[in-house]
């Protein structure tokens, strides 16, 4: 029987797969969770395509694969670097986190073993995998904020009278929320995407795969920005009677995807046809010669055995098992020309998820009025987390305007301050700041690290401090408020005592 070697995987290739695999087993963890990702999020649904496409892609790749005697240096640095991070990072349930580093250990697993030559042909299957990766939805403040200032200008072009606010399009007979979904992240991610595979795959290079790359994400953000701009139009013309309005305008998403991704390709076709051809690889011989040197054995069973006691140290090792009883957090007695705590029943919800401890408190101040809210986590793990996409300082269909930081008086000095605009209750000011271990913070990234670090020596709780302000007229008055009632009662410094 015959058989056709070139359609085949060489020695090499195999080598590249075993490698893989035991990357992809050491991390398993994060691919278990991006495909959770997948199956839940609108967004990302297109992940499983771009996963059977880079499989495919690699594969093919694998069929003369060159490999280097000895790896430079900087491929074991960025390894080891990649597999330090990963664990904290799986650690901290920074999902967004821990995703990328478990792509850079694999990129940096075959990169080590196989040498800067292989890396070089497999560097586009596996850098193609990004679009699948939730790291996009960092994007997302941006694209809204940019999405509503187009829009805008679109409606003052056709004398569309409007009024912004954050997110909000206010028209006189409703308004538009420009949300998440909203932001073209999705359409940027796979015109991006189908351009990257149409340069790789009709052999357009350079300065034409660039152009053909950025005309993709310009063309996605454009096709957004008309979507909305359909649907508001169509809302301020039929009063807000129109069938995008009243029953759903997915349908018009899905015409101007195909309409997109149909302009992409043809644009690739256009300039591939005009690109002379050239090969893709190096001449046979040459990569038959460098094939047959052989990566040293020890190295690459050291670099297996170390990917896997990677994946094997993070799954074995949890986080320290800290005290799960509620404790009774004491919020502090009013000082100054503030009393309280007293019960509250405020429009104001923070959210947070899976809290061990928590408790709510209001003082009052003349015609002033703070509401005090207090998480805990005695200890945190996957679904139950300081730091998490669950978990929010206002209610859920609030939006952000503005952040700020609150500033430096006495105990406050830590504290961030953000600016909501609410359904029906005006403006709410929250300053807030997150507790971890012995750091004070506003930024969530930084949290989830510290937490990542932290937790493999000891048990780190995580609390959050939040004190929310109903504004009046306007919240020009609210960053005053909040420092005067920090002055006055020592809320950023909470005792704590078991029940």
């Amino acid at each position: 029987m015959n058989v056709d070697t070139e359609r085949l995987p060489s020695r090499s290739g195999y080598l590249a797969a075993l490698i893989l695999l035991g990357a992809l087993a050491s991390t398993w963890p994060s691919w278990w969770a991006l495909a959770d990702v997948w199956r839940s999020s609108e967004t990302y649904t297109h992940g499983w395509l771009v996963a059977v496409v880079c499989v495919g892609w690699l594969w093919s790749r694998m069929k003369r694969l060159p490999v280097e005697s000895r790896a430079p240096v900087i491929a074991w640095a960025f390894f080891v670097g990649a597999s330090l991070v990963w664990p904290v990072a799986f650690r901290a349930q920074s999902v967004t986190g821990e995703q990328a580093a478990a792509v850079s250990v694999v990129f940096g697993a075959l990169w080590a073993a196989l040498g800067t030559r292989a890396m070089r042909h497999l560097a586009l299957p596996i850098g193609f995998f990004i679009f699948a990766l939730p790291v996009w939805s960092l994007l997302v403040p941006l694209l809204q904020s940019l999405a509503v200032n187009v829009v805008e200008v679109g409606l003052r072009l056709l004398g569309v009278p409007a009024v912004i606010e954050g997110v909000i399009i206010q028209l006189q007979a409703g308004s538009f929320s420009v949300d998440k979904g909203c932001s073209g992240v999705h359409y940027l991610i796979i015109a991006t995407a189908t351009a990257v595979a149409a340069a790789s795959w009709g052999e357009i290079r350079g300065r034409r795969a660039v152009l053909l790359v950025l005309l993709a994400a310009g063309l996605a953000l454009v096709t957004n920005w008309l979507r909305i701009w359909i649907v508001v139009v169509a809302g301020y013309l039929t009063h807000m009677q129109h069938y995008f309005i009243v029953h759903e305008h997915k349908s018009l998403g899905y015409v101007l995807s195909v309409v997109l991704l149909a302009t992409v390709v043809l644009f690739a076709r256009r300039l591939a046809g005009s690109e002379p051809a050239a090969s893709t690889e190096a001449p046979r011989e040459v990569l038959e010669a460098i094939d047959t040197r052989r990566s040293p054995p020890y190295a690459v069973a050291a670099l297996v055995l170390t990917v896997l006691a990677i994946g094997l140290i993070a799954w074995v090792s949890p986080p320290q098992a800290g005290p799960t009883m509620a404790r009774e957090i004491l919020l502090p007695k009013g000082s100054g020309r503030w009393s309280g705590p007293e019960s509250t029943q405020s429009a104001w919800h923070p959210t947070f998820v899976g809290v061990t401890s928590e408790v709510r408190g209001r003082y009052v101040s003349g015609g002033d009025v703070t509401d005090v809210y207090v998480g805990e986590y005695a200890s945190q793990e996957r679904g139950r987390e300081l730091i998490s996409y669950d978990n929010r300082l206002a209610n859920e269909d609030w939006y952000a305007i503005s952040d700020a930081r609150l500033d430096e008086h006495g105990s406050a000095s830590n504290a961030g301050v953000s600016v909501f605009r609410t359904n029906g209750e005006g403006h709410w000011a929250v300053a807030y700041v997150y507790e971890v271990g012995p750091l004070r913070t506003t930024y969530r990234p930084l949290a989830q690290v510290a937490y990542g670090l932290l937790s493999w020596w000891q048990v780190t709780p995580g609390r959050v401090i939040a004190v929310g302000y109903r504004c009046h007229d306007s919240c020009s008055e609210a960053s005053a408020v909040l420092r005067d009632f920090s002055a006055a009662v020592p809320v950023w410094q909470l005792s704590s005592a078991s029940n």
